[in-house]
């Protein structure tokens, strides 16, 4: 039992992180809706705000799942990435953990090899999207940033 609270406990944290990473990116493209630009600039709005898409992916549907995370929720649904992709968003990550901490903890049993692979293969994919998040937040939005700062509209801002 101690591997499964310590599998889902890594599971829940994780999916929390990501989360929160996609209901952040969310708010960020809120910040670019009532932004007013023009020319090259609009355009770099756009584009960010087509990778942000991207990588927030859609929430779960409302009400499914325990404790209100949701089922299914894999498709980005805002013209992110096909469905072959769609598992590399953050929405996508947060569901497929929570699931996986879920079924762990209603077996109430040791997991088996096959569970341990799907833990295994759900964390290294949650990695390379956190990864993708932090480039986004530390390279993409600054880069953006001093674009809008040239031409005199305020800044996007990550809280």
């Amino acid at each position: 039992m101690q591997q499964v609270y310590s599998l889902t406990r890594a599971m829940y944290y994780r999916a929390a992180d990501a989360r929160i990473a996609a209901t952040k990116l969310g708010a960020v493209r809120q910040q670019i809706a009532k932004l007013q630009a023009q020319g090259a600039v609009a355009q770099a709005l756009a584009a960010f705000g087509q990778k942000a898409g991207a990588l927030e992916g859609a929430p779960p549907a409302a009400g499914g799942g325990r404790g209100g995370r949701g089922g299914g929720g894999t498709g980005s649904g805002r013209g992110g990435p096909p469905a072959a992709t769609a598992t590399d968003t953050l929405w996508a990550v947060s569901t497929s953990l929570s699931a996986l901490m879920n079924a762990m903890q209603a077996a109430d049993v040791a997991p088996t090899a096959n569970t341990l692979a799907a833990v295994t293969a759900a964390q290294q994919n949650a990695a390379r999207v956190m990864a993708r998040w932090m480039g986004f937040r530390t390279v993409d939005l600054p880069a953006l940033n001093a674009q809008l700062k040239i031409a005199g509209i305020p800044s996007l801002t990550i809280d």
